[in-house]
C-alpha cells in the first residue's frame, strides 16, 4: 500500500519527501509493483520507481486431493500413497493427521516406520504415509484425512478417499 496523501505535493528546491511504501507478504512469493511519480520537471517528468518484494513461508502441498479405490472384493485389499511436500522457503510443521471415516472402519491410515506428528519438513522436503482399504462389507465407505499445519495461506488440507466394497463375481461360459 502506498501513502495516499502524497497525490500532489510541492517540493522545495534541493528537497526531499518521503513516499511511504508498505509491502505485506501473505505466503511464499515473489512480488513487484512500481510507483509512479509525475512532476513538472521538463526533462524528467515522469519516473518510475520499481519495488521488489519477497515473502516467506512454508507451503503445504498434499496429493492426491481424493483417490478412489473402486469396487473391492470382500477381504481383498488395496492401497494409496498419501505425500505431504513443502514447497516453501521456511521449515513446515505438519502438526497433525486426524481421520475420519464411515463405520466400519475399512479405511485405515497407516504411518508405517514413520512415528506420530508433529513432523518438521525443511523446503523441498516429502513425507508420505499409506490408507489402505479392505472392505469387510458390501457398500460405500468413505475416509477424510485432515491434515494441519504452519502455512499461513492453508493451514488445513483435507483429502477424501473411498471405494465400495462388492462380492467377488465368478462368471461360467458353458
Amino acid at each position: 500500500s502506498i501513502d495516499e496523501h502524497a497525490s500532489e505535493t510541492i517540493i522545495e528546491p534541493q528537497g526531499t519527501y518521503i513516499v511511504k511504501v508498505d509491502y505485506i507478504p501473505e505466503t511464499y512469493e515473489h512480488n513487484g509493483a512500481f510507483v509512479q511519480l509525475l512532476s513538472n520537471d521538463e526533462e524528467n517528468s515522469v519516473i518510475d520507481v520499481t519495488m521488489e518484494g519477497m515473502g516467506d513461508a512454508a507451503v503445504m502441498t498434499v496429493y492426491p486431493e481424493s483417490f478412489d479405490y473402486g469396487h473391492i472384493s470382500i477381504g481383498c485389499d488395496n492401497e494409496e500413497r498419501i505425500t505431504i511436500r513443502n514447497d516453501g522457503n521456511l521449515n513446515l510443521i505438519v502438526e497433525s493427521v486426524s481421520q475420519m471415516v464411515t463405520l466400519p472402519a475399512d479405511i485405515v491410515l497407516e504411518y508405517g516406520s514413520l512415528p506420530e506428528p508433529p513432523w518438521e519438513l525443511v523446503p523441498g522436503e516429502e513425507v508420505d504415509f499409506l490408507v489402505s482399504y479392505v472392505p469387510n462389507d458390501v457398500g460405500y465407505d468413505e475416509s477424510q484425512i485432515l491434515i494441519t499445519g504452519n502455512d499461513p495461506m492453508t493451514p488445513e488440507v483435507e483429502v477424501v478417499q473411498y471405494g465400495s466394497g462388492d462380492v467377488e463375481n465368478w462368471f461360467n461360459q458353458n
